[in-house]
């Protein structure tokens, strides 16, 4: 993808630009004031680690406009890419696009935010259906959003609408925080949703969420590989076993096939010549369907 190289190459010399000068910023400072010359350093690398962190943001957008202009976004496999996302050396340090899926297991890509369930616009027996969140919190989510929408998930712990054992988890149970967001169309992705997701759709049976997990995995039953089968139109699911035109009436307006809305965090990681590593992680919401590319919402990670 020769446009695709040039692109990555582009927001990586943004980088470097705004690296350099502000290396450069960080010498004359420990000049001007006398700072010992380790904290400078010290200074230096945990810069550097942050604006690596946002060259990996950089990147993942100019890597979805370039995959977007080839139509493939629909299928291209964003979600697990090593190859383009794990480990990117730019002096001084590294560049990393990860995360953990709900297996512990360590994917280098982007998320789908619409896998997970828009508190601020699904149905009430939507949000019943999912795993911790009762009928009572369901109903408590859509009375605040009628006089205020959240901003952020997290907004639902600072409300008292759950506790923070529910939203974040325990050791024994992962917490709805995993399910749920407040970016994206609204609509739930059947190619990148769980099951536990399709499931909680009304007029979803566990058994048409399990059929439609097998159909897009392909004939290896493994995600991600190059025998998938994700679904080009919604109406592609009359072809799963199980799934007939009355049962996707029931549900065919919260669904869609096409990711409009990326979950990011990138991490930008220094190691000093004393051997001191410096890391900056940064979450970002993506949103493509807006042009250009804006980012909804951003925060530090670590």
């Amino acid at each position: 993808m020769p446009a695709l190289c040039n692109q990555h190459g582009f927001a990586l010399i943004i980088v470097l630009g705004l690296l350099g000068g502000l290396l450069i910023m960080a010498m004359s400072l420990g000049a001007a004031v006398g700072t010992d010359l380790g904290q400078t350093r010290r200074f230096q690398d945990v810069t550097a680690a942050e604006f690596l962190a946002k060259g990996g943001i950089e990147w993942a957008i100019h890597y979805l406009t370039g995959v977007d202009a080839q139509g493939d976004l629909w299928r291209a496999r964003w979600q697990d890419q090593p190859a383009v996302f794990r480990s990117h050396v730019l002096q001084p340090g590294v560049i990393e696009v990860s995360y953990v899926d709900s297996t512990g297991a360590t994917r280098y890509g982007l998320q789908d935010e619409e896998a997970r369930v828009n508190i601020n616009t699904a149905p009430a027996a939507l949000l019943a259906g999912l795993h911790g969140i009762t009928p009572a919190i369901a109903e408590a989510i859509v009375a605040q959003r009628q006089q205020r929408l959240l901003a952020t998930p997290e907004e639902l712990v600072t409300l008292g609408i759950v506790s923070a054992a529910t939203f974040y988890g325990t050791a024994t149970d992962a917490g709805i925080s995993q399910y749920l967001t407040t970016w994206g169309s609204g609509k739930i992705n059947v190619n990148t949703a769980p099951k536990s997701v399709l499931a909680a759709l009304p007029g979803m049976t566990p058994t048409m969420a399990e059929a439609i997990g097998r159909h897009r995995q392909g004939d290896d039953q493994q995600p991600g590989t190059a025998d998938d089968r994700p679904f080009r139109e919604v109406v592609t699911l009359l072809t799963v076993k199980g799934i007939d035109r009355a049962a996707l009436t029931r549900f065919e307006a919260l669904i869609t096939v096409m990711p409009t809305t990326f979950r990011v965090i990138a991490t930008g990681r220094v190691v000093s010549g004393q051997g001191v590593t410096s890391v900056h992680r940064q979450l970002a919401i993506i949103d493509r369907a807006s042009r250009p590319t804006r980012i909804q919402h951003w925060r530090r990670l670590s």
